[in-house]
């Protein structure tokens, strides 16, 4: 495989990788305009304790693909020139 080839299936799975990013953090800030609604209270019900468990959980996704994936691809690009 060439260079230039193997180069453009890189850029094919950075744009996949960013719009996988992109749902993720779409998902995010709805919760995180959920949780903010909610706001601090002494004690949380059911649903207010599973809408922050989405929170923490929706942000741990959204900063493995940001690290796993398009930032650990971006840095093949910086190695390859």
């Amino acid at each position: 495989m060439t260079i230039s080839k193997k180069r453009k299936l890189l850029i094919a799975q950075l744009d996949e990788y960013l719009a996988l990013l992109h749902q993720s953090v779409i998902a995010l800030d709805y919760s995180y305009d959920k949780c903010n609604a909610i706001g601090e209270k002494g004690e949380y019900d059911l649903e207010q304790q599973e809408s922050f468990e989405a929170l923490t959980s929706r942000f741990a996704r959204t900063s493995d693909i940001l690290t796993q994936k398009v930032l650990s691809e971006t840095s093949f690009f910086n190695l390859s020139g």
